[in-house]
């Protein structure tokens, strides 16, 4: 029983910490963007302390929970002292965790050439990269992310209608960036560069598929979820510009190409249950060529 104790204790003590290092995070924070992050994928501290954040403009409220023994503890807004309890409202139930979505960009060849470069800002705590590149040939040779090699994650192409290569980096430079990608021929190209927080950096990846030759004005496919909830990035790629839709997430980037040699690329995620997840894509006209690519990234353990 006294073991216990100490390692209450001890569990305790390391939530405090954490609070307290969370409470600088979000002065800093404040100062910098002018007001407080909206989730708490990026706050300080280990698989330890369970989060719950309420925000508004100028003020919070952040209660955090022991994951070993459950005892919660607050801050009720900045310069507040840590307290034992909760905040009001918050249930100090253990919070799964959770992938963020931070930033997207996009660029597209100027016309057919051997390499494309554009910006990307990546917000704070941002911790994964990807970047999905629309092509009718796989003559991808390199991309970087802040003169980061970036590595290929999925590929797919059906040479001279449309493909698609995706490339992940874990913990990209944080800022403005410069995104390059090299060809090994003239090709057009859309590129997108997303970046996310609370990915798991060591297994960021967790499960990918790939399906194609889909023609028609509508097309799904299925992935299937192990988490309550776990996030889901994919895209659709199309042999010209034709309107895309999807029910099943929210898009993220839609850019289409004036030379209709190219087409669209577009991007989009979703947070589903566990089970198995189906996208559902609604195109227009009917009738060409698409490529559909997914990718699943799993959570840390904030």
């Amino acid at each position: 029983v006294a073991y216990t104790g100490v390692q209450r204790s001890a569990a305790n003590s390391v939530v405090k910490a954490d609070i307290n290092n969370a409470t600088r995070y979000l002065g800093v924070a404040f100062v910098e963007d002018g007001v407080y992050p909206s989730d708490t994928n990026s706050f300080p501290g280990g698989d330890e302390t369970s989060y719950e954040y309420t925000v508004s403009a100028n003020d919070y409220c952040l209660t955090g929970t022991s994951t070993r023994f459950s005892t919660s503890f607050y801050v009720d807004g900045p310069g507040a002292p840590v307290l034992d309890g909760r905040c009001p409202g918050h249930s100090g139930a253990i919070q799964g965790p959770v992938v963020g979505f931070d930033a997207t960009s996009s660029t597209l060849s100027p016309g057919y050439n051997n390499s494309v470069s554009f910006s990307h800002t990546a917000g704070v705590g941002a911790n994964y990269a990807i970047v999905s590149i629309a092509t009718r040939l796989d003559t991808v040779t390199s991309v970087t992310y802040g003169g980061q090699a970036m590595t290929r994650l999925v590929t797919d192409f059906n040479p001279n209608v449309t493909g698609v290569a995706v490339y992940g980096l874990v913990n990209p430079p944080s800022g403005t960036q410069t995104v390059a990608v090299s060809y090994s021929n003239f090709v057009l190209s859309a590129v997108t560069a997303t970046s996310l927080n609370g990915v798991d950096t060591a297994n960021p990846i967790v499960d990918q598929t790939i399906v194609t030759n889909g023609y028609g004005d509508a097309f799904s496919a299925t992935i299937t979820t192990t988490a309550d909830p776990q996030f889901v990035m994919y895209g659709l790629a199309t042999r010209i510009d034709g309107p895309v839709t999807t029910a099943s997430g929210t898009v993220r980037s839609d850019v289409f190409h004036s030379d209709a040699n190219l087409g669209r690329l577009t991007i989009a995620t979703a947070t589903p249950q566990s089970g198995v997840f189906t996208t559902s894509w609604t195109i227009n006209p009917s009738f060409f060529y698409c490529d559909v690519h997914h990718w699943m990234c799993i959570v840390t353990g904030k």
